[in-house]
């Protein structure tokens, strides 16, 4: 969905994305891809441009003309020719990164303009090759992911992301993480929903 408006994106297991407006029950634009997989779309902060993957590929498009198809394609291919399944993909909110989740054992952090992998995120488990949905924290500073462990993931984007700690929580995958965008907060759901807040009597100053 988008942040700045009432539009929202859809992606469907016969390879269409179709756009919707909240104030309409009618599709508002509809992309054939040539694919018969789900694909992933995700949204950047000011609803200008927007991604859609493809196999390991990301087209990006332009809201405002996504008719005339992608301005840029990235292929993701890892150094030893992994081909990701992607599942999911998050902007940051400074612009500058695009999370790809994927359903094995990495995450992708890509720099949003040149498609480059800037981080590859790793040390979670994914045993049943489910869909693993990681977000950033609203300072872009951070991605956290679940894991077929129970636990919450945290990888740290500005000390070459590295993975620094993990919370337990759930007796399950949790399959989805999603942070707050206003407060320091962030939920976490297996079969069961779990809301995290940060301890402020642990923090100390100086």
């Amino acid at each position: 969905m988008s942040p700045q408006d009432d539009l929202v994106f859809s992606g469907s297991f016969d390879g269409t994305v179709r756009l919707w407006d909240l104030r309409s029950n009618s599709c508002q634009g509809l992309l054939n891809l040539p694919t018969l997989e789900r694909p992933s779309v995700a949204i950047d902060k000011e609803s200008v441009v927007f991604g859609v993957s493809c196999g390991n590929y990301i087209n990006m498009y332009d809201v405002r003309s996504f008719d005339k198809g992608p301005f840029t394609t990235f292929e993701i291919k890892d150094a030893d020719g992994v081909f990701p399944e992607i599942c999911a993909m998050k902007f940051s909110n400074d612009g500058q990164h695009l999370c790809v989740s994927t359903r094995g054992e990495i995450h992708y952090v890509l720099d949003s303009f040149g498609g480059d992998i800037k981080f590859r995120l790793t040390g979670h488990e994914n045993n049943t090759r489910v869909d693993l949905v990681a977000d950033f924290t609203p300072d872009s500073k951070f991605v956290l992911s679940g894991s077929s462990d129970g636990m919450v993931y945290f990888w740290d984007l500005e000390n070459e992301g590295t993975s620094f700690c993990q919370h337990m929580g759930h007796e399950e995958t949790p399959r989805v993480v999603a942070f707050n965008p206003v407060y320091t907060m962030f939920a976490s759901a297996c079969s069961n929903l779990a809301f995290w807040i940060a301890d402020l009597d642990s923090l100390r100053l100086g």
